[in-house]
């Protein structure tokens, strides 16, 4: 199917009132998004795995031309973000006022990911290479953030308000500089495995602490080892409500 038919196939969709679209596009050339899909207020549910082009733009932020306010799922994977110095207030609640669950995989030109989407319950981020990391959500339950952390230097953070998460994962990412992780005070399941080398900086290991500290009322850890050997040299941890600890090599 050529590029143009797939547009037209998708603009047909949307005019129907389409409530769940997934996406799938093999093609290398790349497809840009027929513009009617941020339009369509029947939307529930959208999923892109695809080289897509998104251009983020101010309007949209704004919620001026955003039809997606029914929206529920969003997961994307492949998608080429337009403009990073916009992409950072993508998803907001003026965006996406009533997004449940996210989804960002593999996705292309966006540096700082901030998410703030007020009735998000589950963030997933995978493969993004990123270098700031901004997520507040009041009823926001699950976040996994895995392989997105590469090459972390003196400007790289993460910061995460999160105070009714139950499920947390921190997976294969390189120490932040910065790490401003408020406790988790409802976590049932928390699994920590980063990339830790032997010449850590000072900052680093305080995030590397704060990252731990942040789980300190979980019920169930899983901690790999090799953090272990970087943060609990610096600090003792109690961790009061603990029932069951797995380390990891």
């Amino acid at each position: 199917m050529s590029s143009s038919c797939l547009h037209d196939c998708v603009s047909w969709l949307v005019n129907q009132k389409v409530e769940e679209l997934v996406l799938k596009v093999g093609s290398s050339g790349g497809f840009d998004l027929p513009l009617c899909v941020f339009q369509c207020d029947s939307l529930r549910c959208l999923k892109l795995d695809a080289h897509i082009s998104w251009f983020v733009s101010p309007s949209f932020l704004s919620g001026a031309t955003n039809g997606l306010g029914s929206l529920h799922t969003l997961s994307l994977a492949h998608v080429d973000f337009l403009f990073n110095c916009l992409c950072k207030d993508l998803f907001t609640g003026s965006s996406f006022p009533c997004l449940e669950s996210l989804t960002i995989q593999s996705c292309n030109g966006m540096t700082h990911l901030k998410i703030s989407c007020p009735n998000l319950k589950v963030v997933h981020v995978n493969s993004m290479n990123i270098n700031r990391l901004d997520i507040s959500g009041m009823r926001l339950e699950s976040l996994r953030v895995s392989f997105s952390f590469f090459r972390c230097d003196s400007e790289s953070w993460v910061s995460v308000f999160a105070p009714n998460l139950k499920t947390f994962s921190w997976l294969a990412n390189c120490i932040t500089e910065k790490c401003l992780i408020h406790g988790f005070p409802a976590l049932k399941t928390s699994h920590i495995n980063c990339r830790c080398p032997d010449d850590l900086s000072v900052a680093k290991i305080h995030s590397a602490v704060n990252l731990v500290w942040a789980s300190s009322q979980v019920q169930s850890l899983v901690i790999s080892r090799d953090f272990l050997r970087v943060s609990c040299p610096s600090v003792s941890f109690f961790f009061f409500f603990l029932e069951n600890l797995s380390v990891s090599v």
